[in-house]
């Protein structure tokens, strides 16, 4: 079962470094701005909220995190003011993005010219490709 959960982090204020672990504060060293370091804290944060419990994560050979000595894969995402983690007994994925304007140079780099021709002027459908991608 693959069940998925959501926070808005601008409705959360807490002190984010009291409930991750030391490896995502090592990982959000790395975010420019405070609300992707927040985004990223958050992650984490919902799957302690769920598990009731610190746990240790570990990554696969294909960089793919799941829960050590448990039979639970996890999957983080976070994008606008919303950060996502999803928890499932088989290996998971989940993408959350915001809508945005759609980038031309990002779009002609990622996506062949049929694609291409479906998403110009569209910002739902090239949101929409790139979460498949």
């Amino acid at each position: 079962m693959t069940k998925v959960f959501y926070t808005d982090i601008t409705k959360n204020n807490i002190d984010y470094n009291k409930y991750i672990s030391l490896n995502r504060k090592e990982k959000i060293k790395n975010y420019k701005s405070e609300q992707q370091k927040q985004l990223s804290a958050f992650c984490e944060i919902l799957l302690f909220d769920v598990l009731g419990e610190k746990v240790e994560i570990l990554y696969d050979d294909f960089g793919k995190p799941y829960i050590k000595n448990s039979d639970l894969f996890i999957n983080f995402s976070h994008s606008g003011n919303i950060s996502v983690c999803a928890i499932s007994d088989k290996p998971v994925g989940v993408d959350v993005e915001k809508i945005r304007t759609l980038n031309i140079k990002i779009a002609e780099k990622h996506f062949t010219d049929t694609e291409l021709n479906k998403i110009l002027n569209n910002e739902v459908e090239f949101i929409k490709y790139w979460t498949l991608k």
